[in-house]
């Protein structure tokens, strides 16, 4: 298996390469681009019947605990938290009151198209795991136009807040599911409340005992390595105790990153952020790629009807989760996201590898484990191949205008 792994990884890091200069070629997002070459290399090996040697259960592993906890770790590092402080508001929104109710406006949307035969907690789970967002892609093209500050620290402190709760969420139900227990709110909203707080207790003890480090060793790379040991350390300690790794990574980057941004040398922090810069990109790459290799035809084949359902229900419930609450007054008026730049948030709030792992991570055991795969999987190549590409002409538009 770990050679699988290896050759895998090499075979991504070729096609990541590849992917570059053919995306800006093509005039396409570098994203959209990975997707497609992990689609065609999906469908080589299938109509080949090569044996790789991965299954679903190890692409899943590879996901959720070799690159989650660096895309975790790396975009809280690269947040400007003195811009998330000025911009809170609405980014608080967006992951709060937006969360919920776009979790549940896309659950109604479903349940209302009576050929979808799945149960009520079926659909919920399905909203939960699509109610997280992936900001790369958008903020790669903000940076890119000079986008204002507001409107990227808003897409960008979505995603990076949006993805833990969403992974919670997904897991409190799924063990639900599961357990055969009927859900009932309050304690659903406990358990959320006592696994997302249990990881960022572990994360924030682990990020104050690498800060100690940090003050005991002089040597900056060994400072940068610790960094890294400590982001997969409190992912990996929390999820074996049954709390969140996510929310545990996500808590020692902000710890940790905030005590290097008042303390450390410009130099250091430069060092640093290009460190993680490379990690996160790497870890981009061979996830939009595994985005495609999951792909296949019988999803289509089986389930189209049920997909298109899920893409609607995710552009409704996205809509009024936005339009609804970032028209509230929000006092001061630098910190208010206006119409048109709503608009990008809306159209910007693509689904890619976090949903992806989290639907492949569903057991054999679960009912319509394989219909709600097919509807997340529709959502995720929709957001990815239609959304992704279309969104450079509606920023220019709504810059210019």
């Amino acid at each position: 298996m770990v050679q699988s792994v290896v050759v895998f990884m090499l075979a991504a890091f070729a096609l990541a390469l590849v992917a570059e200069p053919l995306a800006r070629l093509m005039r396409l997002p570098y994203t959209t681009l990975l997707v497609v070459l992990g689609i065609g290399a999906g469908q080589l090996v299938e109509a080949f019947r090569i044996q790789t040697g991965l299954d679903y259960i190890v692409l899943t592993d590879v996901v959720l605990k070799v690159l989650l906890p660096v895309l975790i770790y790396e975009a809280a590092q690269a947040m400007d938290l003195a811009a998330l402080r000025r911009h809170l508001v609405p980014v608080l929104l967006l992951v709060g009151p937006g969360f919920v109710i776009a979790m549940l406006v896309t659950a109604a949307v479903i349940a209302a198209f009576p050929f979808v035969e799945l149960s009520w907690l079926a659909i919920l789970i399905l909203a939960a795991l699509l109610s997280s967002t992936d900001p790369l892609a958008v903020t790669s093209q903000l940076r890119l136009l000079d986008a204002p500050k507001r409107l990227l620290v808003t897409v960008e402190g979505e995603g990076m807040l949006n993805d833990p709760a969403a992974i919670v969420l997904f897991t409190v139900l799924l063990a639900l599911a599961l357990s055969g227990t009927e859900p009932n709110t309050a304690n659903v909203v406990l358990d959320f409340v006592r696994v997302a707080a249990g990881g960022a207790l572990i994360g924030s003890a682990f990020g104050t005992v690498a800060w100690a480090v940090f003050r005991a060793v002089r040597n900056d790379l060994a400072k940068m390595l610790c960094t890294l040991a400590t982001a997969y350390a409190s992912f990996l300690t929390a999820e074996a105790v049954g709390m969140s790794g996510v929310f545990a990574t996500l808590a020692t980057s902000l710890l940790i990153d905030a005590r290097v941004e008042r303390r450390e040398s410009p130099d250091f922090r430069a060092s640093l952020g290009s460190l993680w810069q490379v990690l996160g990109y790497v870890a981009s790459a061979v996830l939009f790629l595994l985005v495609g290799f999951a792909f296949t035809r019988e999803m289509f084949a089986a389930h189209f009807l049920e997909m298109v359902v899920a893409i609607v229900a995710v552009l409704v419930a996205r809509a009024v989760a936005v339009f609804g609450l970032l028209s509230l007054p929000l006092g001061d008026r630098a910190v208010r996201v206006p119409f048109l730049e709503q608009t990008v948030v809306v159209w910007g709030g693509l689904r890619g590898g976090v949903a992806l792992a989290l639907v492949l991570s569903l057991p054999l055991e679960l009912h319509s484990w394989f219909t709600l795969q097919s509807m997340a999987y529709g959502v995720v190549l929709f957001t990815l191949l239609v959304q992704a590409p279309t969104l450079p002409w509606l920023l220019r538009r709504v810059l210019k205008g």
